[in-house]
């Protein structure tokens, strides 16, 4: 047995199919690391013209790039944008919000609660995100608490709102039936 293996290991050497060089990160001829051809350079942008994931429409970038030069020389296409949310909260400028790609309805959402506007929440897409949006203002409106679309978020904001008030009746409008009754109590 150890006859064959050993017979097929040299058979495999000598037919060529292991190539001196091959793998070995030299750079030589047949190399699997090959130096490139003379001119070449890799692209300025590779995540211009899209994402993986993310369908950029035509000529829009999958990250914003929106003028500011600190936010722009980022590479990172989420941490460019999150550059961005930054500066539209600190500048509580919503206006920034609908030009990012991938990170508006966190934007929506921090300069809704730095301006203490909450229409700014109806624009987020997300269920989650917006009804943890409404939920931040909901203590001195109850009403928002029909606006979520998450229904635990939604159970959560009558049961506070029950709570805060005094009024049980917000109870009834509980889904979950534990959640109801630990709310009644």
């Amino acid at each position: 047995m150890k006859k064959f293996f050993l017979m097929a290991v040299l058979a495999v050497l000598v037919s060529g199919c292991a190539q001196p060089g091959l793998g070995t990160g030299t750079g030589g001829e047949g190399s699997a690391y090959e130096s490139p051809p003379a001119g070449w350079a890799p692209p300025a942008d590779p995540w211009a013209g899209g994402t993986p994931g993310y369908a950029a429409g035509p000529g829009e970038d999958a990250g914003a790039r929106l003028g500011n030069a600190e936010c722009d020389a980022i590479y990172d296409v989420n941490e460019r944008e999150m550059c961005y949310v930054k500066i539209a909260m600190d500048t509580k400028d919503a206006s920034i919000c609908p030009k990012l790609n991938l990170e508006a309805d966190q934007c929506y959402d921090g300069v809704a609660n730095r301006t203490q506007n909450v229409a700014l929440c109806d624009n987020i897409v997300n269920a989650g995100r917006q009804s943890l949006c409404y939920l931040a203002f909901s203590e001195d409106d109850p009403s928002l608490c029909a606006k979520m679309g998450d229904e635990s978020i939604r159970d959560q904001c009558y049961s506070d709102a029950a709570y805060h008030t005094g009024d049980k009746s917000y109870c009834e409008n509980i889904e979950s039936e534990i959640s109801r009754q630990l709310c009644e109590i």
